[in-house]
């Protein structure tokens, strides 16, 4: 789904005059760990997802796909899923997530490569803080999309 939900996202954003309707994602509130940078960033983030939610172009492509390998469900079954209701996000940061090994008795800490992730039915998106500088905004609201349609 992820090279799938780029390829959407790119038509979705070039199209001029794409249509939505309401906002599918509302956030009512964020951590307050987040910097005022982070915090600009997913709400520009949950405008343009917002917009390709809605759009008439990523309803077509993502109806157009035959089967997701999770679920068994074909492309229509997952879209209708998504816009069944709205969903509230509570966005955590994370700057925890981080790999720790231990060798000849010294911890080497690395930064994960995880971007986000999100509980099975849980309508939660967990950020990665340690690793929002790397994306721009677009590439965040393609992640709220992806991971919405995990939970759908």
């Amino acid at each position: 789904m992820i090279k799938s939900a780029a390829v959407l996202f790119a038509g979705v954003l070039c199209l001029p005059g794409t249509l939505w309707a309401a906002d599918v994602v509302t956030v009512p509130s964020m951590s307050a760990d987040f910097t005022a940078e982070q915090r600009t960033k997913l709400e520009q983030a949950l405008v343009v997802a917002n917009r390709v939610l809605g759009s008439t172009a990523f309803r077509d492509q993502l109806s157009a796909i035959e089967r997701f390998n999770y679920s068994g469900d074909d492309g229509s079954a997952v879209y209708a899923a998504l816009l069944a209701k709205s969903y509230t996000l509570e966005f955590d940061a994370v700057a925890k997530y981080a790999i720790r090994v231990r060798v000849f008795g010294r911890t080497i800490t690395r930064k994960s490569k995880m971007i986000a992730r999100t509980g099975e039915g849980s309508g939660k998106i967990t950020f990665n803080t340690a690793r929002m500088a790397d994306f721009d905004v677009g590439y965040y609201a393609g992640t709220i999309v992806h991971e919405l349609t995990h939970i759908a």
